[in-house]
């Protein structure tokens, strides 16, 4: 009987232990343990590619006005800011405020507590499945493009600075531009939107999205060449007696500040140029004079033979000059003497 007792005084204690233990574990439910909150996303950015439509690219990014933070949604000539709500782990965004242009991405956390894209859809008036792909990254992966230079198949852009102007060098269409955050950009006038992204549907590498007229171009940055020396010299022409073939002493004296004008620049080519074909005689002589120039810069200055261009019985000059001029590029290589004329 005492025992009976003591167990109905404990009884209370007992239902009391019970009420708050089962309140302490339903005060946190078990999927809002797993949520994700909207301020997470600001260090991160959505791109995505559409399989049908006139749009081919979706670049979103996150930025936050005051307590709210809002998806700032890109298509080619289009932008819509909307607040993020975040539901389950799934973002939805109703793109036109009108229920027809439904984007949803699904989100979860790895074990490192990253974000990632679990899964993603468009649809358009009730039809889904409308994106291809897309990828979810955080805006430090993105990379500057600024000043760089791009390839997609035979396709050559470069980005530069015009007086205070960033403007995208299409061929045969350079537009100015204006940046997207970090992570890409639209052009004044909507022909393009770019956007750059660690790697994109099977390309492990870094690479620039890029829509222009309908069409989405994956674009590698090409390797930049080595910088040209600078070949913009003055240099002085030669002259010669009549007849002559021989250097005069103020014409050697002439050719050794050539000489030294070519040692500090070791890069260039020098197309050394003899006039005057009206007779054999004439470009007999004309191959000659060139030949003692060339021949006085390496026997006597040392220059290196390969860095001369032959030319002579060229139009144009007197023909007892002897000019010297900066070879542009594509010309042919330099040390190759021509056949001495016989006819």
């Amino acid at each position: 009987m005492k025992n009976l007792k003591r167990i109905c005084k404990l009884f209370p204690i007992l239902l009391l232990l019970l009420y708050t233990g089962c309140k302490k574990k339903a005060a946190v439910p078990a999927d809002d343990a797993e949520q994700i909150a909207a301020s997470e996303l600001l260090d991160y950015y959505l791109v995505g590619e559409h399989t049908t439509g006139g749009n081919k690219l979706i670049v979103l990014y996150f930025t936050q006005e005051g307590n709210v933070i809002k998806a700032n949604a890109h298509l080619q000539g289009y932008f819509r800011a909307r607040e993020v709500v975040i539901k389950n782990s799934v973002i939805t965004i109703d793109y036109n405020g009108d229920g027809k242009s439904m984007y949803t991405f699904t989100l979860e956390k790895d074990a490192e507590g990253k974000l990632k894209l679990k899964s993603y859809d468009f649809r358009y008036n009730g039809a889904g499945n409308q994106l291809a792909y897309a990828i979810m990254a955080k805006k430090s992966e993105a990379f500057s493009f600024a000043n760089l230079s791009f390839k997609t198949g035979n396709t050559m852009f470069s980005f530069t600075t015009d007086g205070g102007t960033e403007i995208i060098n299409w061929p045969g269409d350079p537009s100015p531009y204006y940046k997207l955050t970090n992570i890409g950009f639209k052009t004044n006038n909507d022909k393009f939107l770019g956007v750059t992204v660690p790697g994109w549907n099977g390309v492990v590498v870094p690479v620039m999205l890029l829509e222009k007229d309908e069409a989405l171009f994956v674009a590698k940055e090409q390797d930049a060449q080595p910088p040209q020396p600078a070949c913009n010299l003055i240099l002085p022409g030669v002259s010669f007696k009549s007849q002559s073939t021989k250097l005069a002493t103020s014409e050697e004296t002439i050719l050794s500040s050539v000489a030294q004008t070519l040692r500090g620049s070791s890069g260039c080519k020098v197309v050394v140029t003899g006039y005057c074909s009206s007779s054999l005689t004439d470009r007999q002589l004309s191959w000659r004079r060139v030949e003692s120039v060339i021949q006085y810069l390496t026997e006597k200055q040392g220059i290196d033979g390969s860095r001369f261009i032959f030319k002579y019985a060229q139009p144009g000059n007197d023909c007892n000059e002897v000019d010297l001029t900066n070879a542009a590029q594509g010309q042919p290589d330099g040390g190759v003497i021509p056949p001495f004329p016989a006819q």
